[in-house]
């Protein structure tokens, strides 16, 4: 991945930048809406960060600067009270 790649997801409630970090894993950066968003089952593990707002990640509500840590194979689910953002970086 040599550029930023950009993603919507649930008609536009979610948007995220994808990008190769210097460590060589993939960190996406993203916006979420109020709102319960279910990405399904992951296919990669990820640590997941809130940067602003409050988000609820598997019923775990976290705050600005709190992560988690989800396991490839688990759903994850995302829920949002307020607009809100995050870093997740893909773990290999």
């Amino acid at each position: 991945m040599a550029n930023i790649d950009s993603k919507l997801f649930f008609d536009g409630n979610v948007k995220t930048l994808r990008f190769m970090s210097d460590k060589g894993n993939i960190v996406s950066i993203g916006v979420i809406m109020p709102g319960v968003w279910d990405f399904g089952v992951i296919t990669a593990k990820e640590k997941i960060t809130v940067t602003s707002g409050v988000i609820t990640i598997n019923d775990k509500k976290l705050g600005v600067g709190e992560s988690i840590t989800i396991d490839s194979g688990e759903k994850v689910i995302h829920k949002a009270e307020i607009a809100s953002s995050y870093i997740c970086e893909f773990i290999t």
